[in-house]
């Protein structure tokens, strides 16, 4: 309900992510315009209804370069709903998530990332969560793609500079390997893993800077 915009559809199909205001909203938000930005390093969810082939999405303008911040929400790393935000990779190029000097600065911001991917499995949509941890390997974030962060401090701060961009054929493999137990629950050729990492930086506890909160998939089961 923005003004310029097309089709016959009431149904918002973009979205922002905002914890203050009880999570997804609709952008442009209703009594705006179509000519709201895009902005820079925030996170954007499209619903496209009915579609099962991938869809192409063209920009233009000039690449974000150099050192970006992104905006985060604070956290308390207590409930499992509370600091996420919805984030996206500013770049036009695929970046790390990892502990490489000079490739991100955080503070207040858990180890472990969340990405969602969709995918459509015997005419089902299927919507599973992924996490990414430095410690593991970190992971790919492709260009233009939103990821999950979460605050677990009241003045959270995450920037992402020029080193984090990454050859995206290139594997991904932790400096510093940490020995780690994989557990899987698997049905048919869909599986959904936990991953228990041993550290002496962790406790039998909650560590809200390690532990990765879980994000439930949807249309599939969840460990």
């Amino acid at each position: 309900s923005f003004a310029g915009a097309s089709g016959g559809s009431s149904s918002p199909s973009l979205f922002t992510f905002r914890q203050s205001t009880g999570g997804w909203v609709p952008y442009p938000p209703s009594g705006g315009s179509n000519t709201a930005p895009i902005e820079r390093a925030i996170g954007y969810a499209a619903r496209l209804t009915g579609i099962t082939d991938p869809v192409n999405v063209s920009v233009k303008g000039n690449p974000y370069q150099g050192n970006v911040l992104f905006e985060l929400a604070p956290g308390t790393g207590g409930s499992a709903n509370d600091g996420w935000n919805f984030v996206g990779n500013p770049f036009a190029s695929p970046v790390i998530w990892n502990n490489a000097e000079g490739a991100w600065t955080r503070s207040g911001v858990s180890n472990v990332i969340a990405i969602r991917r969709d995918s459509v499995v015997n005419g089902q949509p299927r919507s599973q969560v992924v996490y990414y941890d430095p410690a593991l390997g970190g992971g790919t974030i492709r260009q233009g793609q939103g990821f999950w962060v979460r605050s677990v401090a009241p003045s959270p701060t995450l920037s992402i500079h020029e080193k984090a961009k990454v050859d995206p054929e290139v594997s991904v493999t932790p400096s510093t390997p940490v020995p780690h137990l994989v557990v899987s629950l698997k049905q048919g050729n869909v599986s959904d893993r936990a991953y228990i990492l041993f550290t002496a930086l962790g406790t039998d506890g909650l560590d809200p800077a390690l532990d990765g909160r879980k994000l439930r998939n949807y249309g599939m089961f969840n460990l």
